[in-house]
């Protein structure tokens, strides 16, 4: 069982600091550990997740639920890479008195990326309820006032063509079958992957895509790299088969071991590769428009979904949607990560449900943009219970409607909800929500609840 946390703590002899600046920082980060020393809960549920990890020791002990759950936070909250924090941590005596680590060494940058990577979800979910209803029971946050919005957090996957995603398939199946072979001389036979080849004909329609005159080039070209991505997939599924069968013989052998890392890491990618060709054959070579919701955009992250929001300089987007519940103070209640993009006049009923759970009441003030507009017969619904509801109606409006978004009351809520456009812009810039480059959704989902989760806590530090 991994201790919770260090009953005695490190005697402190650094020296105090005179400059403004750095006191501020410092305070800060006080307030932020009397946070979360006022919630020792956050530490049995996070320590459920992390207690039975044996491999994240130093010494005899190895690191507290407390110390890795602050630095995870750290690392949210300054916006640092697992390798900057590490070594940040290391030389700065405020960063390192916030984690508590007193005079042992910071842990290394993989250890923190396996630490951060335990954590779950619903882990964060919970923590997360629980700081919310501190900061009620405190009163540091009121819920008269919320306002919603919706984001877009990118995945880590590079633009998506057909032809780059085909290469895609070819490279790694050919790399998981010359790795099979290194294990295994005898098993495959001969196989052979033609990678400079293939690598030849991505790199020539890569380079005249844009030219109206090589169309039927082109397709001729694609047809090779399907052809050929197709006979290299169906090379690499027999050799899973064939690994799989020799795993079967002898499953504690070293190469037995070995091959299983293989598969694990190359078979979850077997489906996502054969979509790639589907898509690539039907929409090149047959002329077909394939949509969105069949088609894969990444071979790495098949879970990226591509949204389309009318962004300047940003026609589309290739993530997920993230909903965002913010009252007074630019304090977040409430988030929610979508694998596929909702509709967002579809979420009000639920929003104003989860605001009333927290605050055990409605707001006075609803606001949102024209998305989560469905009609006026739910913004009247909303009416009756709450005092003003800043959603402009979409399309062409009645003199009693034109009166209604023009009253100071109306007005005044429209511009207490552009204030999240500026908490969303703080998220992507400060603390890096652009673009999340962990692997898999449940690990994006992960990233976007602890960012929201330290800059919450960033917020009740300053009031």
């Amino acid at each position: 069982m991994r201790k919770l946390f260090e009953p005695q703590l490190t005697l402190d002899f650094f020296v105090k600091p005179k400059s403004k600046t750095i006191k501020a920082h410092e305070a800060k980060y006080e307030r932020i550990s009397e946070i979360l020393d006022a919630n020792p809960s956050l530490l049995k549920i996070v320590g459920e997740k992390l207690s039975y990890n044996n491999k994240l020791k130093i010494g005899r002990e190895g690191y507290t639920v407390e110390q890795s759950l602050r630095a995870i936070i750290l690392l949210r909250l300054e916006g640092l890479s697992y390798r900057d924090a590490s070594t940040r941590v290391h030389f700065d005596y405020c960063l390192r008195k916030f984690c508590r680590l007193g005079y042992r060494p910071m842990m290394s940058f993989s250890e923190l990326n396996k630490l951060d990577n335990k954590i779950c979800p619903d882990t964060w979910e919970k923590i997360t309820q629980i700081i919310n209803k501190y900061a009620v029971s405190e009163e540091l946050i009121e819920g008269d006032k919320l306002r919603v919005d919706t984001t877009a957090v990118e995945a880590n996957i590079h633009y998506p063509t057909d032809s780059h995603l085909l290469w895609d398939v070819y490279r790694c199946s050919s790399k998981f079958i010359k790795a099979v072979r290194k294990l295994t001389p005898d098993l495959l036979g001969d196989v052979r992957a033609h990678q400079k080849t293939y690598k030849k004909i991505y790199f020539q329609i890569s380079r005249n895509a844009g030219n109206k005159g090589t169309k039927a080039t082109i397709k001729g070209l694609y047809g090779r790299l399907i052809s050929g991505t197709e006979k290299i997939l169906s090379s690499a599924s027999n050799a899973v088969e064939i690994a799989k069968e020799q795993i079967s013989h002898d499953p504690l052998s070293d190469e037995s071991l070995k091959l299983q890392i293989l598969l694990s890491r190359y078979e979850p990618k077997l489906e996502p590769a054969q979509k790639v060709i589907q898509q690539a054959t039907r929409r090149v070579i047959q002329g077909e428009q394939v949509p969105n919701d069949e088609k894969v955009f990444s071979l790495f992250e098949p879970h990226t979904e591509l949204l389309k929001r009318g962004k300047a300089g940003k026609s589309v987007e290739f993530g997920h949607m993230v909903l965002l519940n913010q009252v007074e103070g630019s304090y977040i209640t409430g988030c929610r990560i979508f694998l596929k993009k909702p509709n967002e006049n579809q979420l009000v009923d639920e929003i104003v449900k989860d605001h009333k759970k927290l605050f055990d009441k409605l707001p006075a003030v609803f606001a949102a943009d024209k998305g989560f507009y469905s009609n006026m017969e739910n913004i009247e619904s909303l009416e009756e219970d709450i005092n003003v509801v800043a959603i402009a109606k979409k399309g062409s409006l009645t003199s009693e409607q034109k009166t209604r978004e023009s009253s100071p009351e109306f007005k005044k809520a429209s511009y207490f909800r552009a204030g999240i456009e500026g908490t969303i812009s703080v998220l992507k810039r400060a603390f890096k929500m652009n673009r999340c480059l962990n692997k898999g959704f449940e690990r994006f989902h992960s990233f976007v609840s602890s960012v929201i989760f330290a800059h919450n806590l960033r917020i009740l530090s300053a009031l």
